[in-house]
């Protein structure tokens, strides 16, 4: 009898199966967004365990999984533009099976057209010098001449509006693709944040602020301690906040109108404190207001909002560039609508016209006159952003090449070498600073040098951050 028991116990401790099972072959069959995967059944497999990892494929980082248990089929409903690598295993007590044929899934893009009035111009390539070895800019050294042959392309006209990124704002969030979010962590603890779904391509990115509201900075660093973030506050013009709001009732992104009270209470807005000795924080023992100050608030009311002349109109406001734009934030807007950010090549070549001696990215390559930048050279400065078709076209028909507000490139940043070459686009694995171009209204002369480089994280973007597109 003990001897029995024992037989018992080995044998159902041994696995049901000696080995594991074959690995099953599998198909693919894709319907518009709708892919249908099936394989054959193995007679020892317990179950299947379904891979796959984003393409381009980026390590093994990037692999997740399904356990379909007995399933021998699965089906998913994906987004246009998705890309996927996907394989299978079998499984049964012994293990797991060899992968199956790997299988590369492809969502093409459903064509978006850009809206309307955006309007993209044809740029004639050709062999140019890029850079500038006598820059005034602080990047100068970072601008070394070599030669750069472009292919054809086409740039956008103008600065993307707000008016256009509330379009994109509206149709990605049908699509899924965004959702908004409250930051938790860092510098965006609090903040209200459009922010990528899992069903996006750019997964929890940071796209825009929807809470952004002016740089508070010690801009004339009187305390001498070259802290921005400590001391007394030179506060920038209350105007320079995000103009896209959300409607939680028709949900629906709208921009927003300076003369309604519902979206803006210039007098609480116009509050603050001064920082304290430590870095970011506050000295709360007094609550100051600069609402007086500000003469585009001037006869503005809680009872009569309508009075404040001065301030801009709504048709003004949806043609402001859109601000508080994250590297993200321009580079979902362009793969919406199968377009990319320009490279800095691109954009350097637009802003030159074609012509090496057009020194600063204005019209006609030396007047900073018509460009929109801190001309007074004030600490901080006093205004803000204009529409994004004002001043004068240069050659190309491009606007505010120069100033108004930077415009994220697609290259990550990086010094350049002395070496030609064709249709440059610089990617650097694992790194989130991304290049910027063309000054803004608060930055001063040199940033409007055509050849001048800049850059910041991708993570990054406040009141003068924007961007343009290229095709």
């Amino acid at each position: 009898m003990t001897l029995l028991i024992f037989l018992v116990v080995l044998l159902s401790s041994l696995p049901l199966y000696a080995t594991p099972p074959s690995e099953p072959q599998l198909g693919v069959d894709t319907q518009s967004t709708q892919v249908n995967l099936s394989w054959n059944a193995s007679e020892t497999a317990l179950g299947y365990e379904l891979f796959y990892a984003p393409s381009p494929y980026t390590g093994e980082q990037s692999i997740d999984s399904i356990n379909l248990e007995k399933q021998t089929s699965f089906s998913v409903q994906l987004w246009p533009g998705a890309a996927y690598f996907v394989a299978l295993k079998s499984y049964n007590d012994s293990g797991f099976s060899q992968f199956s044929n790997i299988e590369l899934i492809e969502i093409s893009g459903i064509s978006k057209s850009l809206p309307a009035n955006i309007v993209m111009l044809p740029i004639t390539g050709g062999t140019f010098t890029m850079g500038n070895n006598d820059l005034l800019g602080p990047q100068a050294g970072q601008a070394v001449e070599h030669q750069v042959t472009l292919s054809n392309y086409e740039l956008s006209e103008t600065e993307i509006s707000n008016a256009q990124y509330v379009e994109f704002l509206n149709a990605a969030y049908a699509d899924g693709l965004i959702e908004i979010k409250i930051g938790s962590s860092g510098a965006d603890q609090g903040k209200t944040l459009i922010v990528g779904s899992s069903r996006s391509e750019y997964a929890e990115r940071v796209l825009y602020e929807l809470s952004g509201t002016r740089v508070m900075k010690d801009h004339d660093n009187a305390d001498g301690d070259n802290d921005p973030f400590t001391g007394s506050i030179e506060p920038e013009n209350p105007l320079n906040i995000a103009f896209i709001g959300f409607n939680s009732e028709t949900e629906q992104f709208y921009v927003k109108d300076p003369h309604l009270l519902s979206d803006f209470n210039w007098l609480e807005l116009s509050y603050y404190y001064n920082y304290g000795s430590q870095t970011h924080s506050l000295d709360k023992s007094l609550l100051l207001n600069d609402f007086d100050n500000w003469s585009e608030l001037s006869g503005w009311s809680e009872d009569n909002p309508l009075a404040a002349t001065q301030l801009p109109t709504y048709s003004q406001v949806v043609d402001f560039p859109v601000t508080f734009i994250r590297w993200w934030g321009a580079r979902a807007f362009a793969d919406y609508y199968d377009v990319k950010l320009p490279t800095e090549a691109q954009w350097e070549y637009a802003a030159k016209a074609g012509q090496n001696n057009f020194f600063y990215a204005v019209y006609d390559g030396s007047s900073v006159e018509d460009a929109n930048w801190n001309s007074l050279t004030l600490n901080p400065a006093l205004h803000h952003v204009r529409e994004v078709k004002s001043g004068q076209t240069n050659p190309f028909g491009l606007y505010n090449l120069g100033g108004n507000v930077w415009e994220w490139m697609a290259d990550n940043y990086q010094a350049y070498d002395n070496a030609a070459v064709t249709d440059p686009l610089v990617e650097v694995s694992g790194s989130s600073t991304r290049a910027w171009r063309g000054g803004s209204w608060n930055y001063h002369q040199a940033t409007l040098e055509s050849s001048g480089r800049y850059y910041d994280d991708e993570d990054r973007g406040n009141d003068h951050f924007g961007f343009r597109v290229a095709r």
